[in-house]
């Protein structure tokens, strides 16, 4: 059977170090009928050498440079160059098993599924798996998925569909005939696109292979990435969320606790970012800004229409900041005893 055409999608912004050897792994796939996008976002190091280096190369690369957008600006530039009957979204710094493309457009093939759904690690750099997600295979209709999100929304739950781009294959038509894109959003970005895509997708298949390799940065420089426009992503996916999947179906109030629990889960980790990740952060900085969440958290909360449930967040998390507060304020004291010595 003749191989369908599969567009490789990658956003590349300052990965000179480690492009190469990720994009080997791109390269050297069994499944051979491939275009090879390369998006250079406004680097500022060698990144663009390395591509054009490794488009001379192949020529199924083909390399293109935008100013700064962004990963989902990035994308977007690579769907509007793509031209393959299947998208695939690696980052430019993680690796693929060399039958990953093979594995998922079978799967695709053999169940008519829009979308293939593989397990992948989490790898750290020492190259040690530090979480390894698999998955039994099992087909989906995507009204089952819409209807009963619950199930998938969690990346721990057995089919549970992680917001990841990475680690699935998409059927293009999907993508062009809804005019579907990237949201431009700095967190969580590829989550939302994966709930515009299951809103019309059809059906999706999961398969048991473990085929990604998502190798982690660390704590602080994932951190400076997410405290720019953190608060902001975090609210306009909440809103995707309500707009989209929590009216999939609104009889489900599951859906609707995990949206309130995950926003509660974004907004704790952005207060660990502030005190531990982003250390040059000054002691009043961090005060004024775990104040600033709060109030935003407390603004944003989707459980609003459900008063008791408010209530018991809004509780909570007034709560955890009055003791972040005390604690701030002894740190300032501190500071202040130190300073007059």
């Amino acid at each position: 059977m003749e191989e369908q055409l599969v567009s490789i999608i990658v956003p590349v912004y300052n990965m000179a170090e480690v492009l190469y050897t990720s994009a080997k792994t791109f390269i050297n796939q069994t499944y051979k009928n491939l275009e090879i996008i390369m998006i250079d976002d406004g680097s500022a190091d060698d990144s663009l050498r390395v591509m054009q280096q490794l488009a001379a190369a192949d020529t199924r690369i083909r390399v293109y440079h935008q100013e700064n957008q962004g990963a989902a600006g990035a994308r977007n530039t690579g769907m509007s160059h793509a031209s393959g009957k299947y998208y695939y979204f690696p980052d430019a710094d993680d690796r693929i098993k060399e039958n990953a493309v093979e594995k998922l457009v079978s799967a695709i093939e053999n169940t008519g599924a829009d979308m293939a759904v593989c397990g992948y690690e989490w790898v750290n750099g020492q190259d040690e798996c530090i979480m390894r997600k698999s998955y039994k295979p099992k087909y989906f209709s995507g009204k089952y998925i819409r209807e009963n999100y619950d199930e998938f929304i969690d990346r721990d739950s057995e089919y549970g569909i992680y917001g990841s781009m990475a680690n699935k294959l998409y059927r293009a038509e999907i993508i062009k005939n809804n005019k579907l894109s990237v949201p431009k959003i700095s967190k969580s970005e590829d989550e939302a696109f994966n709930i515009l895509f299951l809103s019309n997708a059809g059906s999706v298949c999961f398969i048991e292979d473990v085929l990604y390799y998502y190798y982690m940065s660390g704590i602080v420089k994932k951190g400076e990435k997410y405290l720019k426009n953190y608060i902001e992503s975090v609210a306009a996916f909440k809103n995707l969320q309500m707009n989209v999947v929590y009216n999939w179906n609104r009889d489900n109030k599951k859906v609707l606790e995990k949206i309130c629990r995950n926003l509660a889960v974004n907004f704790d980790i952005y207060i660990q970012m502030l005190f531990l990740a982003i250390p040059r952060y000054k002691v009043f900085k961090r005060y004024k800004a775990v104040k600033n969440v709060v109030e935003v958290f407390n603004n944003e909360l989707p459980c609003r229409e459900f008063e008791p449930d408010f209530r018991k967040y809004k509780y909570l998390v007034d709560k955890k900041i009055i003791r972040l507060c005390i604690i701030e304020d002894l740190k300032v004291m501190s500071e202040i005893k130190n300073n007059a010595k």
